[in-house]
């Protein structure tokens, strides 16, 4: 048993913000731009559809996005030309089940940025999660054994052309707002901790909502924040391929790569600060999916002595115990591949019997905190006075 440590680490995700049904996944950008690109297709001309050469989607004001070279072959060209007469001439309902049916093909075709193409494919193992597509990408070329420079080129600029679209959606689209049950759990977990730091992972300021504790709270963007320059790509510099990637000498595998991302921006540094002056803490994970695009940072805040307990939460809004325990098992996988030793991880993480539920907590997860933390942490003895009688 130990000490209950007055410090907090607490790591923000997506999650987070998903909990206060805020759109911000890259599913959900997906789905908004697919709609965009959808109403462009149906406004075509005549001319426009019978020279598929001319379609341009037009988005954000990016310029980018020109209909690809007509590389593929007859019999797709000539689908393809159906299916934008289709839904350009069809009625409401026959155009709703074409576009269900073939509309991420057809962008795989019709974008310029092969990149976005290719996810709207639904090419990857998790569907439109860019950053670990974008890992897949550099991996493949890597294997590659010609044309490395050019193909590093196009792909790191579809990249871009991505980031900047994603970014603008967020900033346009993306409304942040407070819940106050999810004030209320915050503060049961927030409760009798002196320092709190927050290593948010988001761009976006929903967490501002909830920095009105009396606590000493430092919040840090991890990531920035919209008004800057966002960090966006992968974070494992500890894989293999990586590794070779360096030691190629090209610095075009290196351009995306949130290690030297992070030597631009200062708050990397500061976490590091935070993390430095702090003899022990807790850390307490909410809505991070703990994945490799984040391992670099991850491994510094987890994998080290001065971390003690490491808190996962149940996702309140999944149905029973059984869905619960598979979304914990997940995290504990992710875990798992960012400490070395899987001995210290079960030293640090707090059982599933433990957890408690968010953003919705009840009074069966109160009890629980109450009952876990007699069980964790050794009470802290307070000073026994004598009275000495002349």
């Amino acid at each position: 048993m130990k000490k209950k440590s007055d410090n907090l680490i607490v790591i923000i995700g997506n999650g987070f913000d998903l909990a206060h049904k805020l759109e911000t996944g890259f599913s959900h950008f997906a789905e908004y731009y697919k709609n965009i690109i959808i109403n462009n297709l149906k406004s075509l001309t005549e001319k426009e559809t019978n020279n598929l050469s001319d379609i341009f989607f037009h988005f954000y004001n990016s310029p980018t996005y020109y209909q690809n070279e007509l590389s593929y072959n007859k019999e797709e060209k000539t689908e393809l030309f159906i299916l934008v007469n289709l839904i350009k001439n069809g009625d409401e309902k026959e155009i709703e089940v074409i576009i269900n049916k073939n509309i991420d093909w057809i962008l795989s075709f019709i974008l310029k940025n092969k990149f976005l193409g290719k996810l709207y494919s639904n090419s990857y193992s998790n569907w439109f999660d860019i950053e670990q597509a974008y890992y897949f990408e550099l991996c493949e070329i890597l294997k590659s054994s010609y044309n490395h420079k050019e193909k590093l080129k196009e792909l790191n600029i579809n990249f871009e052309e991505i980031k900047k679209v994603f970014k603008n959606y967020l900033s346009n689209e993306i409304y942040s707002i407070r819940d106050n049950k999810i004030h209320y759990s915050i503060g049961k977990h927030f409760s009798k901790r002196k320092n709190i730091t927050i290593v948010n992972f988001n761009y976006t300021d929903t967490i501002s909502h909830y920095l009105n504790f009396t606590h000493r709270i430092t919040n840090i963007h991890i990531h920035n924040k919209l008004d800057e320059d966002i960090i966006f790509g992968y974070g494992d510099d500890t894989d293999e391929n990586y590794k070779k990637m360096k030691d190629s000498k090209e610095k075009e595998y290196l351009r995306n790569f949130k290690t030297f991302n992070y030597l631009v921006s200062t708050n990397n540094r500061k976490v590091l600060n935070e993390l430095s002056v702090k003899d022990n803490y807790d850390v307490l994970v909410i809505g991070h999916s703990l994945d490799t695009t984040d391992k670099t940072i991850l491994k510094k805040i987890l994998d080290t002595n001065k971390c003690d307990y490491i808190e996962l939460l149940k996702r309140s809004d999944l149905e029973n115990e059984e869905e619960k325990k598979e979304a914990h098992f997940e995290l504990h996988a992710n875990l798992a591949r960012i400490f070395d030793s899987e001995s210290d991880l079960r030293e640090k993480l707090i059982p599933f019997e433990w957890s408690v539920n968010f953003p919705i907590m009840t009074q069966i997860d109160e009890n629980i905190i109450i009952k876990r933390n007699k069980e964790l942490y050794l009470k802290k003895r307070t000073r026994a006075f004598t009275t000495v009688n002349n």
